[in-house]
């Protein structure tokens, strides 16, 4: 009787592990789908003593306006109109260098004072968003994502 309850409650153990696994590996990845139009963007980077730039696209009378303003030795000032096709080149570079996949990402080293950060929000007219952020943290393929996003960016302050 004894050995029926053990293999009873192992079966059981079994079964419900099973089912949870199921659950987690089934469940679907919440996803951003980027084939909508990106109603608005932010995008801040640098470090409390050294550069700090900040860019806002909002729609405004509209149309898409960009403002960028660089802290401390950045020289960012960016306060024009920009394209619907310069916000089709945004949605493709986010859409090309995974930028999507740094949603949720909130990591920080507390440990260092005066270190590198970063802040993102996109927001699509279809209603998903990513949001993202980080302080000495970043996400896998933050550098390469990073780095074509201020490409991007800092073309318009010329």
């Amino acid at each position: 009787m004894k050995q029926k309850i053990i293999i009873g409650t192992i079966i059981a153990v079994a079964v419900i592990g099973t089912i949870i696994a199921l659950i987690f590996i089934l469940k679907p990845a919440k996803g951003v789908n980027t084939n909508s139009e990106i109603e608005s963007f932010e995008y801040n980077f640098g470090s409390g003593e050294g550069t700090w730039d900040e860019y806002k696209i909002t729609i405004r009378d509209g149309k898409y306006h960009m403002t960028g303003t660089g802290y401390n030795s950045s020289t960012i000032n960016i306060n024009r109109d920009i394209t619907e096709s310069d916000m089709e080149k945004l949605n493709n570079i986010i859409k090309d260098n995974n930028i999507d996949s740094w949603d949720g990402f909130d990591e920080s080293d507390d440990n260092v004072l005066d270190g590198y950060g970063f802040k993102l929000i996109v927001k699509y007219k279809n209603g998903d968003d990513i949001e993202a952020e980080g302080y000495m943290k970043y996400p896998d393929n933050y550098k390469k994502g990073h780095n074509a996003l201020e490409e991007f960016l800092e073309s318009f302050s010329y």
